[in-house]
C-alpha cells in the first residue's frame, strides 16, 4: 500500500471515528433529555422541548411536533418556519401526505427527494421541501402523534438521523402519556372533591382508629365547623354507651366490610339519632 493510499485510509478512519463519536454524543443528549421530559407534566412544554432538541441537537432545519386527536393531527410545536404553523391540522385519513401515512401505519418514513415520493404533499407555502423525515409517537402499539422534520436540501437525512429521531420520539411519547395520565387523575380528583363537598348528606372520612380525616360542608347543618372535627376521634362525638358499638363497626371496616345502621351523635344543638352507611376505602381506589 502506497503512502498516499495509507494517508487516505487514515483520514477515512478518522472521519468514521468522528462521525461515530458525534452520533454517540447526540444519542447521549437525547437519553439525558428523558429526565427533563419526565419532570414536566405540561404537554406544550414537552412538545417545545422536543422541537428544540430537533433543532439544536439533531440540527434539523425545520421541525414539527404533532398530536393525534379525534382523527386529526394537530401541530402543537414547530421550529424553523417563517409563518406560524402551530395549530395547523391534518386529517388522519388523508389520501396523500407523509405525516398522515406515518400516523396511520405507525411506521417511520424518510425521503431525500420529495419529487419522487408519491406520498409527499407540500404543507407549508413558503417552504420548498426537498427532504422529509417523519416518525410516529407511540405508546406500545398505539400512535399518539408524530415528529416530522423537513429540509430544502436534497439528501438532507440519513439512517442515523432516523435512529436518533426514533429514540427522541420514544422519550417524548412516554412523557406525553404521563402528562395525560396526570391530567386525568387531577380531573378525577377535582370531580370527587366537588361531589364530596357539595353532597347534601354529611360525608366523613376517617382512619381505622376512628380519627376524622375530612368532612364536607354539610356538617354545618349539625352546628359544627369542619375544623372542629378534623383530627378528632369519632368517639368524641357519640355518647359513651355507643362506644362499644362504634368500635365493633370500625373493626368490621378494618376487615373490609361495609356497615350501616343508626347511632346517636352529640352536636352543639344537642344529641340526635343519625343514620350512617360506611364503606372501606381500599388501596388504589
Amino acid at each position: 500500500m502506497s503512502n498516499k493510499t495509507e494517508e487516505i485510509e487514515k483520514i477515512r478512519r478518522l472521519r468514521e471515528v468522528a462521525r461515530r463519536k458525534e452520533m454517540e454524543k447526540k444519542l447521549s443528549t437525547i437519553c439525558d433529555l428523558s429526565r427533563d421530559l419526565s419532570l414536566s407534566l405540561d404537554i406544550d412544554k414537552i412538545a417545545n422541548i422536543t422541537v428544540d432538541v430537533m433543532r439544536k441537537v439533531l440540527e434539523f432545519d425545520t421541525s414539527f411536533f404533532l398530536l393525534l386527536e379525534d382523527k386529526e393531527l394537530n401541530i402543537v410545536a414547530a421550529s424553523g418556519f417563517k409563518e406560524d404553523v402551530v395549530g395547523k391540522k391534518f386529517l388522519l385519513d388523508a389520501k396523500k401526505g407523509i405525516i398522515p401515512w406515518v400516523a396511520r401505519e405507525g411506521k417511520s418514513h424518510l425521503t431525500n427527494n420529495t419529487e419522487k415520493d408519491d406520498l409527499f404533499i407540500n404543507i407549508v407555502g413558503d417552504f420548498e421541501t426537498k427532504s422529509e423525515i417523519c416518525v410516529p409517537l407511540k405508546i406500545k402499539d398505539k400512535v399518539i402523534g408524530v415528529l416530522n422534520a423537513e429540509s430544502e436540501r436534497y439528501n438532507a437525512f440519513n439512517e442515523k438521523d432516523l435512529k436518533l429521531l426514533e429514540t427522541l420520539a420514544s422519550q417524548a411519547a412516554i412523557a406525553i402519556e404521563n402528562a395525560r395520565l396526570f391530567k386525568k387523575l387531577r380531573e378525577s380528583e377535582e370531580r370527587y372533591r366537588n361531589l364530596f363537598e357539595n353532597a347534601r348528606d354529611v360525608i366523613i372520612t376517617f382512619d381505622l382508629k376512628g380519627n376524622v380525616i375530612s368532612v364536607n360542608k354539610a356538617i354545618a347543618e349539625h352546628g359544627y365547623r369542619k375544623d372542629e372535627l378534623i383530627g378528632k376521634n369519632m368517639l368524641k362525638f357519640v355518647p359513651k354507651k355507643y362506644w362499644p358499638k362504634l368500635l365493633k363497626e370500625l373493626a368490621k371496616i378494618a376487615r373490609g366490610n361495609s356497615i350501616e345502621g343508626e347511632i346517636e351523635i352529640i352536636t352543639p344543638k344537642g344529641e340526635k339519632i343519625s343514620e350512617y352507611k360506611s364503606n372501606p376505602i381500599r388501596r388504589g381506589e
